[in-house]
């Protein structure tokens, strides 16, 4: 008895709570007026407007293209066991054309770095050529000059003996 008389107390405080809740809501709307309700439906209604016209759209289109490529992928022929072993066949046999380019290419590139070093080669081979000219113009210069030099110390000396005569 003593614990229904309890629940009973209890039941009666939180009817009281409830009933000045009550109280205190009923005060607060009849002391707003219907132009402050009137602006909380207009700018629900402008929340409501926007969702129905720009993010809902905007949602079932996402929704309907991520359905239509679900679509397309269920609609694929699944691919077999040799299908994966043609498609790897086929990469193979382009990664070896790729492998033989590459080898191609670099073969003309080696070509091409000889090429440049052949140009230097004949280059020198010129300049060589050019000394070797050089070289027999001044050995044959320096031979006349041995022979002008001869005549010129016989011519001198001839003289030499020539004025020694006239002297005795």
């Amino acid at each position: 008895m003593k614990e229904q008389n309890e629940q009973l107390k209890n039941a009666d405080q939180k009817l009281i709570e409830v009933r000045k809740t009550l109280k205190q809501v009923q005060n607060a709307n009849a002391t707003s007026n219907a132009e402050l309700l009137w602006q909380r439906m207009e700018e629900e209604t402008k929340m409501n407007r926007f969702i129905a016209t720009e993010n809902l759209p905007k949602a079932i289109n996402d929704k309907q293209k991520h359905i239509d490529n679900i679509t397309k992928i269920l609609n694929e022929t699944s691919t077999s066991e040799s299908d994966l072993q043609v498609s790897e066949m086929e990469i193979r046999d382009l990664n070896e054309a790729i492998a033989k380019l590459a080898e191609k290419k670099l073969s003309k590139n080696k070509n091409a770095g000889d090429d440049k070093l052949a140009l230097f080669r004949q280059q020198a081979n010129i300049i060589a050529l050019k000394k070797e000219g050089t070289a027999e113009k001044i050995h044959s210069l320096i031979e006349e000059l041995n022979q002008l030099n001869e005549e010129l110390e016989k011519k001198e000396g001839a003289k030499g003996e020539s004025e020694t005569k006239v002297a005795i």
